[in-house]
């Protein structure tokens, strides 16, 4: 290895990178050519002890056996670890540059072992260290064991691999960010996109900004992104296709036209469909820049750009650098958006878990939290809010009695008058489940429904006895829905009410016991779809009490 590729910035910084998870793992690393010659080592060697440890491991006596070691793996197509000396284990990391290996990251273990013998005596003295002194200050490193060598070789290669894949794909990053830093436009509209990608809930807004942005940019008339109705590597954007600008073409009848030229598309190389071409079925007036888009080794869309209008030579290369651009960036919001909602589905699927299995203690309250989360994402609909505060008033509607876990089944499926003891436990139920749920981060929005949905509008709740616009929002809309289930369904201690009936109490009790803004705007909801969830509940409870009378 040349001076110039051992000070390769590349190599240093992935060696850099590797010799701080080394040290973590207890190992020391050393740096050699492709013959085992131990090159000039920046790194820092921070305590008395490493200094030992590094002046041991470059001692003439260790130097040597290396040399014999580099000779042997550079007949391995994967070089081996190999016990240098007594315990003393070298851990071999290729470096590569330009596809060939010039040297290594060499990782050396310890082993208790290595501290004892004649091997660990001469390393000492051929390096003028003090034995005891260095037997000390090694001992720390010196607890791997000859088992866990192939695996530490593993994961250190795999660790090297992925830094300098890193490195690589930075690279190509810093590249074309040069390349693209010819006009102020072009980064604009990167730093424009990179800006909107935290829009994982709603990736439909980035794409329509994304195809804003490129027809301004670029100067075409218009910008359209198809993805392919087929498969499910695009989920909830299958069959969509958005459009910015003004084209000749009806929505749908553009989406066919694109469908019809991708058929022929079997990878991401753009390509520059003419005026009346017939792979698009003639439809295309002018000049259409096509950028197909590719997830895992498959075809799932394009971004098109059509019909030039400030640059009369047409489409140019700074066209399709940076429509390949803004699909990569669109590629990995796809990426992140299907992780984001696997994540979500995973999230909730748990709570749906838990709080059914909370709900199951007793056959008159099951599915009860289903259908106040049900019932408090319809009124936060009604009420104009927007979709994440929809989202989040079905989560508290979902979680709001998970505090129920705390309090005894004996309690909670006591058919007669409750005494004041155990109403006292059961109104200990909003603080149970504000304490469970209080250090998980992506439920601390959801915290006050939870605390606070048994407050009263005129002050007479529990657990704070807040009133009117002191209790939070989240909880009032809780509180309602929660109210109106509780009358609807049936429980151990009463029938179920009639849904009118039911809201006739909910109108008397506005500005009593719940918000009277929040009652006009429930009392107009559709219940059909809750009405089928409370007849799936009764038709359970008939049933349980039909297979209890035959046990009787």
């Amino acid at each position: 290895m040349n001076e110039a590729t051992a000070f390769n910035p590349a190599l240093l910084d992935a060696s850099n990178s590797l010799r701080e998870r080394a040290r973590a793992l207890r190992l020391w690393i050393i740096r050699c050519d492709a013959e085992g010659r131990v090159l000039p080592d920046p790194g820092e060697a921070r305590t008395t002890e490493e200094r030992l440890l590094a002046s041991l491991l470059t001692s003439g006596y260790v130097r040597h056996h290396l040399r014999d070691a580099g000779s042997r793996w550079a007949t391995q197509d994967m070089a081996e670890p190999v016990e240098l000396i007594q315990g003393v284990w070298a851990i071999p990391i290729p470096e590569m540059h330009r596809r060939k290996r010039v040297g290594y990251c060499v990782a050396f273990a310890l082993t208790p072992e290595a501290l004892e013998g004649e091997q660990f005596q001469a390393a000492c003295q051929s390096a003028r260290l003090d034995a005891q002194a260095t037997r000390e200050a090694c001992e720390a490193y010196a607890t791997h064991r000859p088992m866990e060598i192939a695996r530490l070789a593993l994961l250190l290669n795999w660790s090297y691999a992925e830094r300098q894949e890193m490195e690589a794909q930075e690279a190509s990053i810093i590249e074309l960010s040069g390349q693209l830093a010819e006009s102020y436009e072009e980064i604009s509209l990167l730093y424009t996109l990179g800006g909107a990608m935290r829009e994982l809930v709603r990736p439909g807004k980035f794409i329509q900004l994304m195809c804003e942005q490129l027809r301004e940019t670029l100067g075409f008339a218009w910008i359209a992104v198809r993805f392919l109705s087929t498969g499910k590597r695009v989920g909830q954007l299958a069959g969509m296709c958005q459009v910015s600008g003004h084209v000749a073409l009806e929505r749908q009848e553009l989406a066919r036209a694109i469908d019809a030229v991708l058929e022929r598309m079997d990878d991401a190389t753009p390509f520059v469909v003419e005026p009346g071409d017939r792979a698009a079925g003639g439809r295309f007036e002018a000049e259409a820049l096509v950028q197909p888009l590719m997830r895992d080794g498959a075809l799932i869309g394009a971004i098109v750009a059509g019909e030039k209008r400030v640059d009369s030579a047409g489409v140019s290369s700074i066209d399709m650098k940076l429509l390949d651009a803004a699909s990569a960036y669109l590629l990995v919001l796809i990426e992140n958006t299907a992780l984001y909602d696997e994540q979500r589905a995973m999230f909730l699927g748990t709570l749906e878990a838990l709080t059914a299995a909370i709900d199951a203690k007793d056959p008159y309250t099951r599915g009860h939290s289903q259908r106040v989360a049900h019932l408090s994402m319809r009124l936060a609909m009604a009420m104009g809010l927007d979709e994440h505060t929809v989202e989040r008033l079905r989560i508290a509607g979902l979680v709001h009695d998970i505090g129920k876990i705390g309090v005894p089944e004996a309690v909670l499926q006591k058919p007669g008058r409750l005494t004041d003891e155990e109403f006292r436990l059961i109104k200990l139920h909003p603080e149970i489940g504000q304490r469970i749920l209080k250090d998980i981060p992506q439920m601390e929005d959801v915290l006050p429904a939870v605390l606070h949905h048994h407050e009263r509008w005129d002050g007479g709740g529990y657990p704070e006895g807040l009133k009117r616009e002191q209790i939070p929002l989240y909880a009032r809309v809780v509180a309602l829905a929660d109210a109106f289930d509780a009358m609807r369904s049936t429980r151990t201690y009463r029938k179920s009410k009639r849904r009118s009936d039911v809201l006739d109490e909910i109108r008397r009790n506005a500005g009593v016991q719940f918000d009277p803004d929040l009652v006009d705007v429930f009392l107009k909801l559709d219940f059909s779809r809750y009405e089928e969830m409370i007849r799936r509940h009764l038709n359970a409870v008939e049933d349980a009490l039909s297979v209890q009378g035959k046990a009787a």
